[in-house]
């Protein structure tokens, strides 16, 4: 959250100001989904990010920049490198 505060993902409402990518922007939208199954991603550091096989994550070079969003069903995959705030 802007104020360095964390919310549980469901508990996000209409307004509030997440970070992104591109800064802290404020949520327009909110939409309810069935349950699905949660995968694990581990990464070299040992942080374990999870999520659905269709949360999409955006992956970078080597350089920082950002040069595609993959998810588990779309090609996601050991090597890739993804950005975690570990």
């Amino acid at each position: 959250m802007e104020d360095g505060s964390t919310k549980v993902l469901k508990d996000i409402e209409i307004g509030d100001k997440i970070k992104t990518d591109n800064g802290y922007n404020s949520v327009l939208a909110k939409t309810e989904i069935s349950k699905q199954m949660v995968y694990q991603v581990k990464t070299k550091s040992g942080k374990i990010l999870k999520m659905s096989k269709l949360h999409t994550v955006p992956v970078y070079d080597n350089l920082g920049n950002i040069i595609d969003e993959k998810n588990i069903s779309g090609g996601l995959s050991v090597g890739d490198l993804i950005y975690t705030n570990d």
